[in-house]
């Protein structure tokens, strides 16, 4: 049963997270999950006081022959435009961009760089 009203929907979320797992087709990236989620860490009536959205990035997935490996070095820059886009709004949420390069390395992409704080104060 859905619940429009619950008794805490009136209340600030400290932090809130989301998931990505790259959905790269064969020849584009698809940046529709990632925008769905951000737009539900930043839309106001959720009252998010801090979003994460986390995005993960499978480069073993694709041979150096596809073509798609340049598109995924500029991964980073695309999802950093896409949040710049909404100005304000995003100013609550940080996006990390981990792609695994290897098995056993990884690369991570904080968006925007001076929320990285943001990062290693949760960790700590």
């Amino acid at each position: 049963m859905q619940v429009r009203a619950p008794p805490y929907a009136g209340h600030r979320l400290k932090a809130a997270m989301e998931f990505g797992l790259n959905a790269i087709g064969t020849t584009r990236l698809d940046l529709a999950h990632f925008r769905k989620d951000f737009e539900r860490l930043i839309d106001p009536k959720n009252k998010v006081e801090r979003g994460y959205l986390l995005f993960f990035v499978r480069r073993q997935d694709f041979l150096p022959s596809s073509g798609m490996l340049p598109m995924i070095d500029k991964l980073p820059e695309k999802l950093r435009m896409e949040t710049e886009r909404d100005g304000d709004r995003s100013r609550n949420l940080v996006v990390v961009c981990a792609e695994c390069l290897s098995p056993g390395e990884r690369r991570l992409s904080i968006i925007p760089q001076d929320h990285a704080s943001w990062i290693r104060e949760a960790s700590n």
